[in-house]
């Protein structure tokens, strides 16, 4: 049987060859192998977005171009999920110099911050103006009756609190002897000192004006015309500038974004109100109209109201030195970013 296999698989080759064409020449020609289809393409995997945390220090109009960072996607788009806690004021501060925060939103805190001898730096302006007013009951009718009259802030040394006690100076009264300052947290828990009593005056932005007036309070002074400062910001640390530039970069470019945003895109801007604040549609409309000349153009803020509120914050700490503005304030990055998306800043823009 073995003799057949053989003849059997010699018949076999035989035929094959036979069945293989042949080139002129009488050798047999090898056929080209059939094209493979391409490989699939691969996308590479997605990084994954670089988790920031920048604090704020109230729930407030003010830092609404912050929120529409983060809920309108500014943010993402730059690579960042960003987390927004909202403290009180000196534990945003904490907060930046353990490294718990990456960022915050504060700006005149950030001024006395940096004179007392924190390692931090202004890099942008959100609220370049101030929106504040001071609200009274009914029964307080001029800055002058404020006198042994108890005001409610959020929290004492915070934006609100250091610009009444400015505004209480340029009237002549002692903001530390003749009245007294009662820390009474939210909008809504300084709504209520007031009308039950415990209060008879309190600051509020102008995101919370029209709900104050709702409530029976009456406007008494707009601190910008006396006390011009800025509200809210973008503040890191030294080691983040000199460490993570491009990083301080992308976030200004987000910001950036924001308030071209609030500022041209009324309707896009209301639910980011609405939510934030929680107050209707109606009241949203009200503070939006009454926030939107204070929110800055591009990030910057006037060298004039940058000396002002180093001036100020001076004078609250009983310093008399000469404080250049390098020293608080560092607003390369943010030039850099105007000038990559082609906007020019305001003449007097400080640098």
């Amino acid at each position: 049987m073995a003799w057949l296999r053989g003849v059997f698989l010699g018949l076999v080759a035989g035929a094959l060859v036979a069945c293989t064409p042949a080139a002129s020449s009488g050798t047999a020609v090898e056929q080209p192998a059939a094209p493979r289809p391409p490989a699939p393409a691969v996308e590479a995997p997605a990084a994954p977005a670089e988790k920031l945390v920048l604090a704020l220090p109230s729930i407030a109009g003010v830092f609404i171009p912050h929120v529409l960072a983060q809920q309108k996607g500014f943010f993402s788009e730059e690579g960042f999920d960003v987390e927004l806690p909202v403290l009180r004021s000196n534990l945003v501060s904490a907060g930046l110099a353990s490294g718990e925060a990456d960022y915050s939103g504060v700006f005149g805190p950030a001024v006395r911050d940096v004179l007392s001898g924190m390692p931090f730096r202004i890099v942008g302006a959100v609220v370049d103006k101030s929106t504040r007013w001071v609200m009274a009951s009914p029964s307080v009718q001029s800055m002058e009756q404020l006198r042994g009259k108890a005001i409610a802030v959020s929290t004492i040394g915070s934006g609100p609190y250091n610009s009444g006690v400015l505004a209480l100076e340029h009237f002549g009264i002692d903001p530390y002897s003749e009245v007294t300052w009662l820390a009474a947290g939210t909008p809504a828990e300084r709504f209520l000192a007031v009308s039950q009593g415990a209060a008879q005056a309190s600051i509020f932005s102008a995101s919370e004006v029209p709900r104050a007036e709702a409530m029976g309070l009456s406007r008494l002074l707009r601190l910008d015309d006396v006390v011009p400062l800025p509200e809210s910001g973008v503040v890191t640390t030294q080691a983040r500038l000199d460490s993570q530039r491009l990083q301080v970069k992308r976030v200004l470019r987000a910001m950036v974004r924001a308030l071209q945003y609030t500022k041209g895109n009324r309707e896009g801007t209301l639910p980011v109100f609405m939510q934030f604040l929680s107050i209707t549609r109606e009241e949203a409309e009200e503070a939006y109209d009454a926030s939107l000349y204070a929110y800055s153009d591009d990030g910057t803020v006037s060298e004039r109201t940058l000396r002002y509120a180093i001036a100020a914050e001076q004078q609250q700490l009983k310093r008399t030195d000469d404080v250049p503005a390098s020293s608080i304030a560092d607003f390369g990055p943010l030039y850099e970013v105007l000038g990559e998306l082609g906007i020019t800043p305001a003449a007097g823009s400080a640098r």
